[in-house]
């Protein structure tokens, strides 16, 4: 019974979370918190869940004491009536087992006050993939999935910056290597412009001109 309880939880997070996403992409579309609770209302959500779902916390589910006391009294009805049936055995009710009310109420503390995203969620700023009807798609926890190429970008150019330069970020930190002697810049252009021993051509025409055009730079 417990454990029943424990999963009408999770999947009743599943249900208010993907309400949740879809008070955020009203908000996309410019329509006030105001606006949106009026209708959450209008539609019979209760008033504490309505907040929460503003605030993207999880409303445990509640269980009905009244008809958990209705069963412990249809058995300990069913239980005199056997006792006052036999004359060797006396019958009663597990009042605790029938109506386990503490181990229910660590369920719901459990689940109080959790975060629909911890990390938080923003739809401005990430695409989630969507089906052909246009519905957001989710993974096994519930998550609406990214499209690739958005949400993680951010990431993973973070991680090639540390590859590039383990340092990056880390503006306090100064290299401590001596600064290296004046050294004259390297003509470029005369180098450029020597012609090579071998093959009678500079760089720059080895580099560009065709095997072709190159016979004919030699001989000019």
């Amino acid at each position: 019974m417990v454990r029943e309880f424990d999963t009408m939880q999770e999947e009743d997070f599943r249900i208010q979370k993907d309400m949740f996403i879809r008070i955020e992409d009203m908000k996309l579309l410019n329509v006030d918190a105001r606006t949106i609770k009026k209708i959450l209302e209008k539609a019979g959500t209760d008033e504490t869940l309505v907040r929460n779902l503003m605030r993207g916390i999880f409303t445990p589910t509640n269980y009905s004491e009244g008809r958990f006391d209705q069963k412990v009294e249809y058995v300990r009805d069913a239980m005199e009536e056997q006792s006052e049936k036999s004359d060797k055995y006396f019958f009663f009710e597990n009042e605790a087992f029938i109506f386990p009310k503490t181990e229910l109420d660590a369920v719901k503390r459990d689940w109080k006050r959790r975060e629909f995203f911890p990390d938080g969620y923003t739809p401005d700023k990430t695409k989630y993939k969507k089906n052909s009807k246009g519905q957001t798609l989710y993974d096994a926890n519930g998550n609406p999935i990214p499209e690739e190429g958005t949400g993680i970008i951010k990431k993973g150019l973070e991680k090639i910056k540390k590859l590039i330069n383990p340092f990056a970020g880390l503006t306090s930190q100064k290299p401590q290597v001596p600064p290296l002697p004046n050294t004259p810049m390297p003509n470029v252009a005369a180098a450029a412009m020597q012609k090579s021993p071998q093959t009678g051509l500079t760089r720059t025409e080895t580099a560009l001109l065709s095997p072709s055009e190159q016979v004919i730079a030699r001989r000019t």
